[in-house]
């Protein structure tokens, strides 16, 4: 048996009305709030959506003390 690192990518969402003059504005103005951090992020939803990859694994040496924090 092997262990595995199973990342767990979840998704989360949330609606924001902005004023804009097009589509294009209206996604600068709310990536320009998300990078200021004018929206929080507690209050997304999830989704149900996820995605689940193992393509890092901790180092040889490393594999005891990341599983002591990581193990489900």
């Amino acid at each position: 048996m092997r262990k595995i690192n199973v990342d767990i990518h979840y998704d989360f969402a949330k609606a924001v009305m902005v004023v804009a003059k097009d589509k294009d504005e209206a996604i600068r103005i709310v990536e320009e709030k998300l990078r200021k951090g004018e929206i929080d992020p507690r209050t997304f939803e999830p989704t149900g959506d996820y995605e689940l990859e193992t393509d890092w694994q901790p180092e040889e040496d490393d594999v005891e003390e990341y599983y002591k924090t990581h193990k489900v």
